[in-house]
C-alpha cells in the first residue's frame, strides 16, 4: 500500500468515528439522556417562556431565580420560542 493510501484510509476512518460520535449524541438527546441546564432538561424552565408571553425578542424582563432572587433579562428566541435569558447567561 502507498503512503498515499494509507492516508486516504486513515482520514476515512477518522471520518466514520466522527460520524458514529455525532449520531450516538444526537439520539442520546432525542431520548432526553441530554444535559440539564439549570435544573430542567434541555432548555429553560417554563416560567422563562411564560415571562416572555406576548412580547418581542430583545424584551427586557425580570425574573426570580430558584434563589428566590430578581434577575434582570433579554426575551430570546429558543427553540422557535421567546424565552427569558438571565443577562450574563451564555446560550449553548
Amino acid at each position: 500500500m502507498t503512503l498515499e493510501k494509507l492516508r486516504q484510509c486513515a482520514t476515512v476512518l477518522i471520518l466514520l468515528t466522527a460520524l458514529a460520535t455525532l449520531t450516538a449524541c444526537a439520539d442520546n438527546n432525542q431520548r432526553g439522556g441530554g444535559r440539564q441546564q439549570g435544573g430542567h432538561k434541555n432548555g429553560p424552565p417554563a416560567e422563562a417562556y411564560t415571562a416572555c408571553k406576548g412580547l418581542e425578542e430583545g424584551a427586557i424582563v425580570s425574573i426570580k431565580s430558584p434563589h428566590g432572587e430578581t434577575l434582570d433579562a433579554t426575551c430570546t428566541m429558543i427553540n422557535g420560542k421567546l424565552a427569558a435569558v438571565p443577562k450574563g447567561l451564555k446560550q449553548r
